[in-house]
């Protein structure tokens, strides 16, 4: 009988100072590995966690368009960079996960995917379903993917989570970004709101009304991660949340019932 399970992304916002080129933030992957980790033991539920690339692939993905494809004569050079900046976050993920003693596994969605114009349209999940018999956590991250239309894509971390749901069916979805939640407009802006709920009633003017990041995201922003938190909740009827990751408890408060301010998605 399978447990409860949550997915969880890790914002690149969170886990890495975006104004800087690939600089970490250890202390802060750290704390939310042991909030995650605390949390799940105590419950005993199951979790996937997936983490975005913030500073690391988005910068040089940007340089190249990876996003658009194999559009350029250098795209494939790009498209490798990208991939192995991705990467490069990852090994510093999991090491931080290693060095509290937390069974973290990592799967690399470019291995086990394959996408038609940056939706990922087939793909294997035996390993990770292994990995999570044997009592690993299981961890994907933002990718560059081959795809069927383009040649290459940027798989964004939300897409990943998206397809996985569709095998292992979660209660419970976390998003952790950098702000409180979903917002009217730009938060930033004078007279912006936190929309506290999502829900049918209500998706679409707020997709509408969200725009994109002004930080360096070749995977679309808050308005992207809006639309597939949605699609993961309609599809299962998990509840979804999207709170703010860099505040301490606020992802262990979620994972334990007890949500403080963020935006709760509904079917």
């Amino acid at each position: 009988m399978q447990k409860d399970l949550c997915l969880i992304k890790l914002g690149g916002s969170v886990i890495t100072n975006t104004a800087v080129h690939k600089e970490a933030k250890p202390e802060v992957i750290t704390r939310l590995l042991r909030e995650i980790y605390g949390a799940s033991q105590e419950l005993g539920i199951d979790v996937i966690i997936g983490h975005g690339g913030g500073s690391f692939p988005h910068i040089i993905a940007n340089k190249y368009e990876v996003q658009k494809g194999l559009v350029k004569k250098d795209s494939m050079k790009g498209s490798i960079l990208t991939l192995s900046d991705a990467r490069e976050l990852n090994s510093i993920f999991i090491k931080c996960g290693a060095e509290i003693d937390m069974p973290v596994f990592p799967f690399s969605p470019s291995s086990f995917t394959l996408s038609s114009k940056s939706k990922i349209s087939d793909g294997f999940v035996s390993q990770i379903k292994e990995a999570m018999e044997l009592g690993f956590i299981p961890v994907v991250y933002g990718d560059v993917g081959i795809d069927t239309i383009q040649g290459v894509c940027i798989i964004s971390t939300e897409e990943i989570l998206r397809f996985l749901s569709g095998h292992f069916k979660p209660s419970k979805v976390i998003f952790g970004t950098d702000v409180d939640g979903v917002f009217n407009g730009n938060p930033s802006a004078a007279g912006a709101k936190l929309v506290t709920e999502l829900n049918h009633g209500n998706i679409e003017g707020i997709i509408s009304a969200v725009g994109t990041t002004k930080k360096v995201d070749v995977t679309g922003g808050m308005r992207t991660k809006v639309s597939l938190m949605y699609e993961i909740v309609d599809a299962t009827g998990a509840t979804g949340y999207i709170a703010n990751a860099t505040k301490p408890n606020v992802i262990r408060n979620i994972l334990m019932g007890k949500p403080e301010t963020c935006t709760v998605v509904r079917k």
